[in-house]
């Protein structure tokens, strides 16, 4: 009785989030990570122009009729789903002495959290000595491939071997490597030149390569990175504007067949 009245309880309140979903104008939906409709609102249903019951489950190829528009649609789903799983994956985790751990602890390298840091502090030492700074995004290429045919413990290890090649590579102290989020990083250089640079970010690539880390879901038969590096002096206070040209860059550098390296200006 206990069990139905809880059951109960739950049907009543999902009822009561669907009817305000579908009381708001505003456009409401919901994706699964296969980019399929798992919850939507009459607003949204009606702007497709489509009964509410019939997009459960759809793409949105089945949906929308321009391909530009469905590309726009699932560049903004890749990066929603990347901004959650950078968030679920920040460390937060408390050390004996009570302080907030920055250190990732999979790979054991520096963490978001200490990245976000020490990205400022470089950034604000460039911006005054107006000197170079350099920030790479780094990505493992199909790693959800990789995951999906080696399991999660193998995509565990891999991510733990990239970082220890990537760090390998880095040889002055004020050089950086931190684990961003997911199979994602992010390479920090300051007081270089841009062909410094590019012998540093080359190396880290060939590094990964050298592993040979099979990935039979991969074209190039095992595991590989791409990036997207921009490198400036500061004119501005924060570094945003750089870590998403950066990330641009690295759409770029995967748009172009991966395992390579998109430089900005």
């Amino acid at each position: 009785m206990a069990n139905r009245s809880k059951q109960e309880h739950t049907e009543n309140l999902a009822s009561l989030f669907y009817a305000i979903l579908d009381a708001t104008p505003d456009l409401v939906f919901a994706k699964n990570k296969n980019f399929e409709y798992i919850a939507h609102n009459k607003a949204f249903a009606s702007l497709v122009g489509c009964p509410k019951q019939d997009l459960t489950g759809k793409l949105d190829e089945e949906i929308f009729s321009n391909e530009a528009s469905v590309k726009k649609i699932r560049a903004l789903d890749k990066h929603i789903f990347e901004t959650a799983e950078t968030v679920c994956n920040l460390e937060t985790t408390v050390t004996p002495e009570g302080k907030i751990a920055k250190v990732d602890t999979l790979t054991a390298i520096a963490n978001r959290r200490k990245c976000d840091q020490y990205l400022l502090s470089q950034w604000n030492s460039a911006q005054r000595n107006q000197s170079n700074i350099l920030i790479a995004m780094v990505d493992v290429d199909q790693f959800k491939l990789y995951n999906d045919e080696y399991g999660h413990d193998q995509g565990d290890n891999a991510l733990s071997l990239v970082a220890k090649a990537l760090s390998d590579q880095l040889h002055r102290s004020r050089d950086f490597v931190a684990r961003y989020g997911g199979e994602e990083f992010m390479i920090v250089l300051t007081d270089t030149t841009k062909s410094g640079a590019q012998t540093v970010i080359d190396n880290c690539c060939k590094a990964v390569r050298e592993l040979e880390i099979e990935h039979r879901s991969s074209h190039h038969g095992v595991v590989t990175i791409s990036v997207g590096a921009v490198g400036c002096k500061p004119s501005v206070a924060l570094p945003k504007q750089a870590i998403k040209q950066a990330d641009d860059l690295l759409y770029q550098a995967k748009e172009a067949g991966r395992d390579q390296v998109c430089w900005g200006a």
